[in-house]
């Protein structure tokens, strides 16, 4: 699912380049555009400067349903996390979800 900015007709898809998650400029199946093997990123969809990088030096983000959180309760049980584990779970999911 790629995500546009008004100010610039390009589609950027979230992907990881080394350690860091990057917009990268796609076509519309969401695949990186990229010419003689490098690829347009941007750390930050506001910020003007853009950066080429070796296509196949991108990789997706990781499968967020495959990862685990934590144990899940017991059958027939409940378990009830306060803000703050809330919090670590948007962030660790990459959601825009903070406390009030």
């Amino acid at each position: 699912m790629g995500s546009t900015d008004t100010t610039d007709p390009t589609r950027w898809v979230r992907m990881r380049f080394k350690k860091n998650k990057v917009w990268v400029a796609a076509d519309a199946a969401d695949r990186p555009l990229h010419a003689g093997g490098l690829a347009r990123i941007k750390y930050q969809l506001d910020q003007d400067q853009d950066y080429r990088v070796r296509a196949d030096t991108l990789r997706p983000l990781e499968e967020k349903a495959a990862r685990v959180l934590g144990p899940a309760p017991a059958p027939g049980e409940t378990t009830t996390l306060n803000a703050r584990t809330l919090l670590r779970i948007a962030i660790a999911m990459d959601l825009p979800w903070r406390p009030t």
